[in-house]
C-alpha cells in the first residue's frame, strides 16, 4: 500500500492525530469522511466510532460516517464499496481528511477466494480515489479488529491478523 498513510487503531488515537489542524482553520469546519464496512456504520455497537470521533473532536470538526454494512475493497465481490452510493457520496463531500476501515469482510471465503492478492491493489485505487478528489484529503487508515472465529460469519481471522493488518 501507499506509504504517506497512517495506521490508527482506535479513536481517541484518531481523534490526537487529527486535533492540531482544528486550531488552524478556527472558522472552517474540518471535514472528516469515515468509509467502511459494517464496524465503521456501529452495526452491532450502541456508537459507532464516527459518532466516538466527532464528539472528540469537538464542533471545529464535522465527521461524517459513509459506511456500508458488508463493504469490501476487493473490486470483484459480493459487495465492493466503490459501486455504492456512499462511496459517490464521500466522495462529494470533499473531506480534509478520509478515514478507511476495510478488511474485515474481505477475509470471508467468497470474496478472498480468487481475489485475495488483489486486495493491496484494489486498497491503492480507492486511496487514490480519494486522494483524487480536489480537496486533497489526508487518508488514514484504520486497522480491522482482530476476528477470534469464523462463526458466524464466516470472516478469515488469520485474513485479518496475519495479511491485511500486516499490509
Amino acid at each position: 500500500l501507499m506509504t504517506n498513510r497512517l495506521l490508527c487503531r482506535g479513536p481517541v488515537l484518531l481523534a490526537w492525530l487529527l486535533l492540531p489542524s482544528a486550531q488552524a482553520l478556527e472558522d472552517v469546519k474540518i471535514r472528516v469522511a469515515c468509509a467502511g464496512d459494517s464496524i465503521t456504520l456501529g452495526t452491532y455497537s450502541a456508537r459507532s466510532y464516527p459518532k466516538q470521533l466527532q464528539d472528540l473532536l469537538g464542533p471545529a470538526y464535522l465527521v461524517r460516517s459513509f459506511a456500508v454494512a458488508e463493504a469490501t475493497v476487493l473490486r470483484h465481490s459480493a459487495h465492493p464499496y466503490e459501486r455504492t452510493a456512499e462511496y459517490q457520496s464521500a466522495l462529494r463531500f470533499a473531506p480534509h481528511y478520509a478515514v478507511l476501515e476495510f478488511g474485515t469482510y474481505d477475509s470471508k471465503e467468497e470474496n478472498w477466494r480468487g481475489e485475495g492478492g488483489k486486495f493491496s491493489g484494489d486498497y491503492s485505487q480507492l486511496i487514490q480515489a480519494f486522494q483524487q478528489i480536489p480537496s486533497q484529503p489526508e487518508v488514514i487508515l484504520m486497522a480491522p479488529p482482530p476476528i477470534y472465529h469464523t462463526k458466524p460469519y464466516g470472516m478469515n481471522p488469520r485474513v485479518v491478523e496475519y495479511v491485511i493488518r500486516t499490509q
